[in-house]
């Protein structure tokens, strides 16, 4: 209770913050008229949408399946897939990759010049598949 008096003092609105009483389970706060779907909210017949993303690593083909909130990278490390990276930002280029079929949403280029861009090349760490059918090569 003394928690959300602070709160109030700074006009923090009840629907940013949930009280939970000793033993209950997290609930989502009924004045939440946000929108916003916690984690701990969502049912479980809901999904979010994956791809499956073929990786050709070192001429050894793996198949990932990359949920829509990840990147490739994220998704083949998860998936113990040892992956090339470093900065996992988009600026060093060490996760580099061929996108040889489908299509990528990659949020950041500066690690790549305007050539190899042209020749299809993509950052892993900041690419996320826009479908099916995704296939990079590494390297």
């Amino acid at each position: 209770m003394i928690i959300e008096k602070e709160f109030k003092k700074i006009n923090v609105p009840a629907m940013r913050f949930f009280k939970k009483n000793k033993g209950e389970k997290n609930k989502s706060n009924p004045e939440n008229q946000s929108g916003i779907t916690r984690p701990d909210e969502k049912t479980k017949n809901e999904s979010t949408a994956v791809h499956e993303v073929t990786i050709i690593l070192e001429g050894e083909e793996f198949k990932v399946t990359v949920p829509e909130e990840m990147t490739i990278l994220e998704a083949a490390l998860e998936q113990d897939i040892d992956m090339p990276f470093s900065c996992q930002s988009g600026v060093c280029s060490a996760c580099r990759g061929k996108l040889l079929e489908g299509e990528v949403d990659m949020e950041e280029d500066d690690g790549l010049s305007e050539e190899e861009l042209e020749e299809g090349y993509i950052l892993n760490c900041v690419s996320k598949p826009l479908g099916p059918g995704v296939k990079v090569e590494i390297g």
